[in-house]
């Protein structure tokens, strides 16, 4: 059966890639493309047994869909990409209403040449309640001596992504 639906979307083949390079984005996640299929099935005149995951294997295997797969320590993200982004377009894709931070936000705004190892992407995290009572100089100097916080929800790879950003 998936050898017929692949012979249907192969005859597709064009349509498919010509929609992709008319979107004015590159990184999806698997309900964006859900919502693509969704939106053109009828356009493509893609039949109701072609299913999501046939799609998106047929995209990776014969267009220029690439899938990235990114750990966590909390948890793993999953984006795919077409043609070139580069990592701090896919770090992005992970918080879009995050914005970069540190020797990221420095490079990216022309301050420094040197290109940053780490890509610090920062979220506003909720708002904690108020401490009640009065500072006290012991708990400043306490909370001084701590090293600094340094967060663990850190993703390494070697991604082979576009060198500058494009943004």
């Amino acid at each position: 059966m998936e050898e017929n639906n692949n012979s249907e979307i192969s005859t597709l083949r064009p349509k498919i890639i010509e929609a992709f390079e008319n979107l004015h984005r590159k990184i999806f996640t698997d309900s964006e493309i859900e919502a693509i299929v969704r939106e053109c099935r009828n356009v493509w005149h893609l039949k109701k047994t072609i299913t999501v995951t046939t799609f998106i294997k047929f995209l990776l295997n014969e267009t220029n869909l690439k899938q990235i797969k990114l750990r966590f320590p909390s948890q793993k993200a999953e984006r795919y990409i077409w043609g070139e982004v580069s990592a701090y377009e896919l770090a992005l894709s992970l918080k879009p209403a995050g914005y970069f931070s540190h020797y990221t936000a420095m490079w990216l705004h022309g301050l420094t040449d040197q290109r940053p190892k780490v890509i610090y992407l920062k979220c506003e995290q909720l708002e904690k309640p108020n401490y009640q009572g009065p500072l006290e100089q012991k708990n400043i100097d306490w909370a001084f001596r701590q090293p600094p916080r340094k967060s663990k929800n850190v993703a390494n790879g070697n991604l082979r992504l576009a060198s500058t950003p494009a943004m």
